[in-house]
């Protein structure tokens, strides 16, 4: 797995509920928001950048 370092700080949306998070890309494309572990409020783990 990529170190921290080498992750890009992003706007992300949840694609079940639309919510907007502070979000994390990693060097393989995976987005994971900030602050909420690996899933929305919602439940939700599927997340897209803001455009």
């Amino acid at each position: 797995m990529a170190s921290f370092e080498e992750t890009e700080k992003t706007a992300a949306v949840c694609e079940q509920c639309g919510s907007i998070f502070a979000a994390r890309l990693w060097p393989d494309g995976t987005v994971r928001p900030i602050g909420t572990g690996e899933r929305c409020p919602c439940g939700s783990e599927r997340f897209r950048l803001v455009e």
